[in-house]
């Protein structure tokens, strides 16, 4: 029970603390006995609620996320080799194409990179194709792909009306759901909290908006958690309010593959809001670890010479 239900300061509703098990489904309604007999039914909400898994019932992730699951291994079956050219036929067949290219080079082309055009994709080289997936008002996902990786990103700038949120929070249920393993970035300003202790002025006595509660609802559905950034908490504000309405947020299979990522929010320059910097290829720092000597070490009849050695 929380210090304020404890205190009798706000009965409005009470905030308790209560342990549930990752296998069990948290009620909607609780019974309870009055002093006087009769029997009150009373609303359960939760804030917020962790993701679970119903395979290993464990909290952190989702059953579709979980690598205790058994995956099915697939069975190969051996085919004979197919007949393919003399390594010969194939070299002299490379040659004579370098060939041609060599001489319409030297034949005085204007552009000497227009040769390239005549290159099939097979021999450009891995490039990576970024293509623009769906555009709207409140956000815009992009895909980019180097064979055979792809990853898929989405910016947002949520309005501020709440049929405009509800209509966004359906999309991105939707895109999660054709997103497969495909590693996901969801990014921008959401504008609105998703706990109210992402306010400046918070001292524990203010609940969850509607608001609040579709978002999280939202966030808990599509399966993405808050990647690791470097401060400020607040990524916005003006003279009289703070609060954290940016954000970046990311998958499972993101957390997995793309690990070497760091997130840092820059201070605001024209904008009040805080700007999220994304740093690819980070290398990990790992700390340096002290020497540890432990006394009994000492006592062995042979630490003197293996000190030696060294």
């Amino acid at each position: 029970m929380d210090k304020i239900t404890a205190n009798y300061e706000k009965l409005t509703y009470a905030k308790i603390y209560v342990e549930i098990a990752a296998n069990v489904d948290s009620p909607r309604f609780i019974d309870v006995i009055l002093r006087d007999g009769p029997i009150a039914s009373i609303t359960v909400e939760i804030p917020w609620m962790p993701s679970s898994c119903l395979h290993c019932n464990m909290f952190g992730h989702t059953e579709k996320a979980c690598l205790n699951k058994s995956v099915a291994v697939e069975t190969k079956v051996w085919q004979p080799k197919q007949q393919t050219a003399e390594p010969d036929e194939v070299l002299d067949k490379e040659a004579t194409e370098i060939g041609k290219w060599l001489l319409q080079i030297k034949a005085g082309s204007v552009n000497r990179h227009a040769i390239l055009d005549t290159l099939d994709d097979k021999d450009r080289g891995r490039d990576v194709v970024l293509n623009t997936i769906e555009s709207s008002m409140q956000e815009m996902r992009t895909e980019a792909s180097s064979s055979p990786k792809k990853i898929s990103a989405t910016s947002v700038g949520v309005a501020k009306w709440m049929k405009e949120r509800r209509r966004l929070w359906k999309n991105l249920i939707t895109i999660q759901n054709t997103l497969a393993n495909c590693p996901w970035i969801l990014t921008g300003d959401f504008n609105v909290i998703a706990h109210p202790r992402e306010i400046f002025d918070y001292d524990g006595s203010q609940v969850p908006s509607i608001s609040t509660r579709e978002f999280q609802d939202c966030i808990r559905k599509i399966e993405v958690t808050v990647h690791l950034y470097v401060e400020p908490l607040f990524t916005w504000g003006n003279h009289t309010r703070s609060r954290k309405l940016d954000r970046v947020l990311i998958n499972y299979t993101w957390l997995i593959q793309m690990s070497n990522l760091v997130v840092e929010f820059l201070l605001p320059e024209v904008s009040n809001h805080y700007p999220a910097l994304i740093k690819m290829n980070m290398p990990r720092q790992s700390p340096s670890k002290p020497s540890k000597l432990f006394n009994f070490w000492t006592k062995h009849p042979q630490f003197m010479r293996l000190v030696e050695k060294f």
